[in-house]
């Protein structure tokens, strides 16, 4: 892989892992969704309709990249340590497992019951705190690592298909596959997809989460879809072949969709009093409205990240080489940092939205400094240097 293509795919990877962060932080102070510690129980419309609309353009855009970006790694990787006569399996399973298995039993329970002892009061007794833990297990514990754990599942799936089924030999796509896909067939694109995602909504309605894994099933369409489309990336190049005209019409689709369309959505629910929960799946013409809008957003935001990072966002300053390598790491460890800064500054009486300004800058930079001191413990570094979660 270029230089020229690892400067933009990172940029795109801090770009993804700062707006995960900053969402965690939106869901502490009024974004319409669960997290370890919630300060705003009932906010006002505008804190509400702001972060809600952040938070779901998170969800309709952001993790479909994440998985492209994991596809397109992992098949990239594959190959290489088959060159090398390298054991992929093996190191995945350490550089994705241990991270896992950190967060859940460190990350997970100590920043519960962080919260538990200040917000509630609750005694601290780390020998009751994990006996809970183990006997309550419901998957939940996961928290945002489910990223992980998924990602550990379809790597081991490519992994069987690419040395089992393929016997070690790259697909052979036909020469028209490796033309930048035409507007009709990105169309039919989103039609698919959405059909897909809407009937998978029938029956799993979004912020149901399958218990053992915390899994959205709602969403398991896109993250499916998405790393099956990065895997091909380091054939097709389609990453490269984007045309300028094709970037700007979706970049327009993406700007509408995020700030007309979608805040049209939710002030029409607002003022007729109508009922969320018929967005989040079901048969019903609101589930499938907002399902269609989420599949447009993907694709249009897809093409465009890809397209303008390459062109405009393909270098990198001492900030960004920073971020980098501490990546993985602050994913991994940024729930216990801005709980505790959220926690710190409680008693701060702010504005929603302004308090928001303050916090989530010093949380995003305390989760990278907080990562950039764990690696530089004997081993961490050795084992996160390469491909992280990516």
């Amino acid at each position: 892989m270029s230089k020229e293509r690892l400067h933009y795919i990172d940029n795109i990877r801090i770009l993804l892992t700062l707006f995960v962060i900053f969402i965690h932080i939106a869901m502490i102070y009024g974004a319409m969704s669960t997290w370890y510690y919630t300060e705003v129980k009932r906010p006002d419309a505008v804190t509400t309709g702001v972060l809600t609309i952040i938070l779901l353009l998170g969800r309709s855009c952001g993790l479909g990249i994440f998985f492209a970006l994991a596809g397109y790694m992992t098949a990239l990787k594959i190959v290489e340590y088959k060159e090398k006569g390298k054991n992929y399996l093996a190191s995945r399973l350490l550089r994705l497992g241990i991270p896992l298995m950190f967060f859940l039993l460190v990350i997970a329970p100590v920043t519960k019951k962080i919260v538990g002892l200040v917000v509630y009061h609750q005694s601290f007794n780390f020998i009751e705190v994990y006996r809970n833990y183990f006997n309550y297990f419901n998957g939940s514990q996961v928290g945002p690592l489910w990223f992980v754990e998924l990602l550990i599942v379809f790597t081991l799936l490519y992994i069987f298909w690419f040395h089992v089924i393929r016997k070690g030999r790259p697909l052979a796509l036909p020469e028209a596959f490796l033309q930048f896909p035409s507007a009709k067939n990105l169309l039919l694109f989103i039609v698919l997809l959405s059909a897909f995602t809407f009937a998978v909504r029938l029956q799993f309605r979004e912020g149901y989460y399958f218990p053992p894994m915390n899994l959205e099933f709602a969403n398991l369409p896109q993250y499916i879809i998405f790393f099956l489309f990065g895997t091909l990336l380091p054939q097709t190049r389609w990453q490269t072949k984007i045309p300028a005209r094709t970037a700007k019409t979706w970049l327009v689709v993406a700007l509408v969709n995020v700030f007309v369309v979608l805040p049209l959505i939710y002030t029409f629910v607002v003022l007729t009093k109508g009922n969320f929960d018929d967005y989040t799946g079901g048969l019903t013409w609101a589930s499938f409205i907002l399902t269609s809008w989420e599949i447009v957003n993907l694709v249009a935001i897809n093409i465009a990240v890809f397209y303008y990072f390459r062109k405009s966002v393909n270098k990198q300053g001492r900030i960004a080489r920073f971020f980098i390598p501490n990546l993985y790491v602050a994913y991994v460890v940024h729930p216990l940092v801005v709980i505790l800064l959220a926690l710190l500054v409680r008693n701060i009486l702010l504005y929603p939205l302004l308090k928001i300004t303050l916090v989530a800058p010093v949380g995003i930079f305390a989760s990278f400094y907080v990562a950039h001191l764990l690696r530089s413990i004997p081993g961490v570094k050795k084992l996160l240097q390469e491909q992280g979660m990516w």
